[in-house]
């Protein structure tokens, strides 16, 4: 297992599947514990572990194939960075049409980042977030949550496979989001699918020209990755 992503993981646990009666329990294997990610800036390489499975050949007549795949399974973390500017509607008036469009340009939500992992989160904001004083300034903004890797999400002891664990930062310590709702629980996730969160946003309303506001948003999940072979066994005489 080659560990490239942009978070740590912790391995949960190493299964081999599809070898009949020769179907080795990983679980009696230890864990290594937890996969660092790769750090460029100090040259450190991506996290590397190595299981090795010793399997009895079974008896055959003629020379037969068995198809296996082998499965490694992590809890993991996404998160989510995003600064929305917030524009008071006075201080608009009075620009022009150049200041304007100069202005509007940036967007709505004017930086967007998610860490490298296989979930990817995606907001849906497209214009800015403009408050007039003494007036209330919430907003509800989408966010898509797609599964870009190569396996699965899963549910474990009852679970969600993907939770919202941690915003930051919260409402009453200079955060800006109200409350979030995932709506139905996301028991699997393949790849390609995605799910809706929706977050409520209280901006702020004593802006007195404009201001970007960052908050996080912190995806807890459970994840397999499968890889396949096959063995060739051969008669004895």
């Amino acid at each position: 297992m080659d560990f490239t992503s942009g978070s740590s993981s912790t391995e949960r646990e190493w299964r081999i599947l599809g070898t009949g009666s020769q179907e080795v329990n990983i679980n009696d294997l230890p864990s290594k514990g937890e996969l660092y990610q790769p750090d460029p800036d100090i040259n450190l390489e991506a996290a590397k572990d190595y299981y090795e499975w010793r399997l009895q050949a079974p008896l055959v007549a003629a020379k037969t194939d068995y198809d296996f795949h082998a499965r490694v399974e992590y809890s993991y973390t996404t998160t989510y960075t995003g600064i929305i500017r917030v524009i008071n509607d006075d201080y608009l008036q009075t620009l022009n049409e150049e200041e304007r469009q100069k202005l509007f340009s940036a967007g709505g939500m004017i930086s967007s980042e998610t860490t490298n992992g296989p979930i990817s989160v995606t907001p849906f904001a497209s214009r800015h977030f403009i408050v007039t004083p003494g007036e209330t300034g919430e907003r509800e903004i989408k966010f898509k949550v797609e599964n870009v890797g190569k396996g699965y999400t899963y549910a474990d002891d009852q679970k969600y496979s993907i939770e919202l664990v941690d915003i930051r930062p919260r409402l009453g310590d200079g955060g800006i989001i109200a409350s979030c709702n995932g709506g139905e629980p996301i028991i699997k996730l393949s790849s390609g699918k995605s799910h809706i969160f929706e977050c409520d946003f209280v901006l702020p309303t004593d802006v007195k020209n404009k201001m970007d506001k960052t908050f996080q948003l912190e995806f807890g999940y459970y994840y397999y990755v499968d890889d396949s072979a096959s063995i060739t066994v051969k008669p004895a005489y």
